[in-house]
């Protein structure tokens, strides 16, 4: 059965399981019903008039009230003097043992240790010696080893590097600019804008589509150069021709290859004005279909490749040859399908070999010069093949063979401009780094990069090469290593060991022209590949254990000596010492240890107490049987915690008359109630094992979550608890700790309600009603049996809230009085102004919501309580509006659709009678 059908009766008395009261705790709250301070001049006379009561009732003798019930604080016992007090000074069993052991010992002490330390002098210094000889050789072999290995294991990286570069990167748009320079060569074209632009824009992306194809195909696909490459998918992302007239026509390709673009322009009315803004089509292509997506000015005559190529015929190169190509620099670019977007990159731009095509008389307008060939690639793509590289690197160190965990914040592959003719103020300037979150254009020198390994391996390389980037060591493969902290310094020096401060870098240097050098620079932690020398290391420290080995033995030698010295001077203080020691000391002491901590209630600390007996009993009959008897007793403690409040079993076991009489006092306490929704369906689907096993696990989470947030147990109702906060010990915001418990409470379900479905049992969902009153709280029953509980009629509203969660359909309802204490971090909805069954005053209830909060629960919120504010109003009309809307997005709201109806059956009140009142009378518990 439910917690509502054990507890039917009325709740106006109630036990506790889990702490004593402080005895110096009075509550100073009043209200209480069960308690009217008219009739009682003080609170500490509670118990006095309730013994005077007694005694005047009919077939109670008087000594029974006298003896079981506590009248006063201030009523004193008469009690024995305590044993503590009474035993005379006696000597110590253990005391008496280790003194006439010392006197024996004394004297051959004496001795042994002068003998001992004279040798141990000896064999320590030479110990040291070894020592300091053995490390400094190892020192010195291992920085040897460590050069070695780093050089090898960059040369070998720096040449993986260098593949990826000019596969993922340089030779994709070469490859492009190279096809359409050959395709110019060998192909004619007419005059005639349209046919003659179309031509040009389906061969750029013919080409483009290709290489992509080439490159991302499936294994088996092109696969000498899928080995070649190593599987990088590099690609050309645009392919363009410029002619001098404007005349401009390419194509673009997505970076998953899913869409690509053609686009063209008219050319100018008049030849001689080749800088004019023209408007440029940018069409979509997908399968055989183009589509106009827009239209944009572009001036295609101002673009760095057109620009290169240009000064390079001005400078005497042929155009008829292809071994007129250039690379522009770094610069920003409009994508043309999506005009408010730009990326950075650079372009392989090339000559258009021969005019021909345009109209008669514009070669000469443009002095000769026809155009430009160039295709893009964006940083982007540059930032992605350093990244595999650096995951390659990553894997490579974290495999058996050096098993180095390497972290991005200090570790770092990045390309800079060592050497741009065309654009010397870029020489320095950070392209790409593997570890570089940033996405678009950031136009920045490597010194002063945010990533803190990559600007301080620029300034270390820059301030060594004395502030060149274009310095003799770096037209070839060049390693260093720098200290972080000396960078910081202003200081470029070499490390002077292998710490975390130090690090290595490596360069490369890649000649994409005569006119522009990149360098990449590799930066490690410097004691990346030291697993070889570490494991000579250990060779090295294992010869030196074995010396060590030697001299411990020869420190055991002398310490044998010593002990048969000891031996024959001090044999019989030992041989008495021990016997008595072992036979009745050491268990005698040892109990008296465990009987301590059962004074504590410390039953973790008593050794044998869950196995029944302790780990070692005494040969001595009488001494074993009291070990036994002990064991005993504090498991009968152990299991009487479990039934009566830990406090109280303390005060019991300290004497404390009051722990063991009827005692009462008045507290403010908040009080839960809880138990299983359609836990009766449940019981009947289940078999008596299924049913154990899922209250077991249910009760013992909920128990745990209760005493973890300072509750007390103070009943199982068959499937639900009864818990109380402020009683026996006092508890500060006693309420927010309860309603705290109560969340934690129904989060917790959802992971119990997995190991239900583990185990093949239902699951299930929780009702929870709090309330914070005043009761009166202590033992509680006859002079035959008694228990630690409260009463009053707080607990019973407690009772009523739970039920009533059932009626609003939510997991948890407090009273007015605890919502009043709760900090504003607590989500609280105002549902209704109740008046529960046996209650003639109404209360506000309030749902406690466990969600974390987001806008529409808060917004959910403020919609029933505007709606509740207008029902209370007589504004039916608006209340049932706010409430359609707050169903609408919520239809399973329980306490919305029932408070709706209720406004609409208000609205249909005709005549409205004058003794309307808002308050939900409940006729049922």
């Amino acid at each position: 059965m439910n917690a509502m059908a054990v507890c039917e009766t009325n709740y106006e008395t109630c036990g506790a399981n889990g702490q004593s009261e402080s005895s110096d705790s009075v509550s100073d709250s009043s209200g209480s019903e069960s308690l009217d301070n008219a009739e009682i001049p003080h609170q500490s006379s509670v118990m006095a008039i309730v013994r005077e009561r007694l005694r005047t009732a009919h077939g109670l003798e008087h000594t029974e009230s006298d003896h079981f019930i506590w009248s006063t604080e201030s009523e004193v016992y008469e009690e024995e003097l305590p044993l503590a007090k009474r035993r005379s000074c006696k000597l110590p069993l253990r005391f008496v043992i280790s003194s006439l052991i010392i006197i024996a010992v004394l004297a051959s002490s004496c001795t042994m240790y002068a003998y001992l330390m004279l040798q141990w002098s000896r064999a320590h210094g030479e110990t040291i010696n070894l020592f300091r000889d053995s490390f400094q050789e190892q020192g010195r072999r291992l920085e040897l080893q460590i050069l070695d290995s780093s050089r090898l294991a960059y040369d070998k990286l720096l040449l993986n590097i260098e593949w990826s570069v000019w596969w993922y990167i340089i030779q994709p748009p070469s490859q492009a600019a190279q096809s359409m320079f050959t395709f110019l060569k060998t192909v004619h074209l007419n005059p005639g804008w349209n046919e003659w632009t179309d031509l040009l824009a389906e061969a750029a992306r013919t080409q483009l589509r290709d290489q992509w194809e080439e490159n991302t195909g499936e294994p088996g696909e092109h696969a000498l150069q899928q080995v070649i490459r190593d599987r990088l998918q590099g690609f050309a992302y645009s392919l363009v021709i410029t002619y001098c007239t404007g005349l401009f026509a390419g194509a673009s390709i997505t970076l998953d290859g899913n869409k690509s673009y053609t686009f063209k322009t008219r050319p100018p009315m008049l030849p001689g004005l080749p800088g004019a803004n023209l408007s440029l089509s940018v069409f979509s292509q997908e399968g055989s279909e183009s589509h106009l997506e827009r239209t944009l000015e572009f001036q295609p005559t101002s673009r760095p490749y057109y620009l290169v190529q240009k000064q390079l015929f001005e400078k005497g190169a042929s155009q008829q040859q292809s071994s007129s190509d250039a690379w522009t620099g770094v610069f920003n670019y409009t994508i043309p399908w999506k005009p408010m977007t730009s990326e950075c990159g650079y372009a392989k731009s090339l000559p258009i070999p021969f005019c021909n095509g345009l109209s008669e008389g514009v070669g000469s307008a443009c002095d000769g010069f026809c155009g430009a060939i160039a295709s893009h690639v964006s940083l982007e793509t540059m930032k992605e093949a350093l990244q595999v590289q650096w995951q390659r690197i990553h894997d490579y160190l974290a495999s058996p063979l050096y098993n180095y965990e390497l972290l991005a914040s200090k570790s770092s592959v990045f390309t800079l401009i060592q050497k741009s003719n065309a654009a010397p103020k870029q020489e320095g300037f950070l392209l790409a780094a593997s570890n570089d979150p940033e996405q678009g254009c950031n136009f920045r020198y490597a010194n002063d990069s945010p990533l803190h390994i990559v600007s301080s391996a620029a300034r270390a390389l820059h301030r060594r090469m004395g502030g060149s980037w274009n310095a003799e060591l770096l037209h070839s493969r060049f390693m260093m290593n720098f200290s972080m902290a000396e960078i910081e310094l202003g200081r470029s020096v070499p490390c002077l060991s292998l710490t975390k401060d130090c690090f290595d870098a490596a360069t490369l240097q890649i000649k994409l022209d005569d006119d522009l050098h990149w360098l990449v620079v590799l930066v490690l932690p410097a004691d990346a590949f030291t697993l070889t020398a570490a494991s000579q290391q250990s060779a090295w420290e294992g010869e030196i254990e074995e010396r060590a080995t030697q001299v411990s033995h020869d420190v055991t030698t002398i310490n044998r000596i010593s002990v048969v010295l000891l031996t024959v001077s001090a044999l019989f203080g030992l041989t008495a010492g021990w016997c008595i020691s072992a036979f009745a000391g050491y268990p005698l002491n040892k109990l008296q240890a465990y009987m301590q901590k059962l004074s504590r209630l410390d039953l973790d600390g008593i050794s044998g107490l869950r196995s029944r007996s302790l780990t070692k009993l005494s040969s001595l009959r009488e001494v074993s049987e009291l070990q036994l008897g002990f064991v005993n007793l504090a498991q009968s403690v152990e299991t009487f915690s479990r039934f009566v409040p830990e406090t109280v079993v303390r005060r019991i076991l300290h004497g404390d008359k009051k722990a063991t009489r009827i005692h009462v006092r008045k507290r403010t306490v908040t009080i839960m109630f809880s138990d299983i929704r359609g836990f009766t369906t449940i019981s009947e689907m289940l078999s008596q094992t299924d049913l154990l096993t899922l209250l077991y696990m249910y009760l013992s989470e909920m128990t745990q979550i209760v005493e973890k947030h300072g509750g007390v147990v103070s009943e199982i109702l068959g499937d639900g608890l009864l818990v109380l906060w402020n009683t026996p010990d006092d508890l500060p915001d006693h309420a927010v700790a309860a309603c705290a418990a109560a969340v934690a409470q129904q989060k917790a379900l959802t992971k119990l309600n997995e190991s239900f479905a583990e185990l093949g049992l239902p699951s299930i969902s929780i009702r929870i009603g709090l309330h914070t009153g005043d009761v009166l709280a202590g033992n509680i029953g006859s002079c035959k049996k008694m228990k630690y509980g409260c009463m009053g009629d707080p607990v019973n509203l407690a009772s009523r809230l739970e039920g009533l969660a059932k009626y609003y359909g939510v997991g948890t309802l407090c009273s007015d009085a605890t919502r009043a204490k709760l900090p504003p971090h607590f989500l609280c909805r105002k549902l209704d102004l109740v008046k529960v069954k046996g209650k003639e005053e109404a209360v506000w209830v309030y749902e406690l919501i466990h969600e974390t909060p987001t806008p529409w629960l808060q917004q959910k919120v403020q919609l029933y309580e505007a709606g509740l504010r207008a029902y209370h109003d007589r504004g039916f009309v608006p209340a049932a509006q706010k409430l359609a809307t707050l169903l609408a997005q919520e239809p399973q709201d329980k306490a919305a659709a029932q408070l709706l109806d209720r406004a609409h059956e208000a609205q249909r009140l005709i005549p409205f009678p004058a003794e309307w009142s808002p308050v939900m009378e409940m006729t049922e518990k």
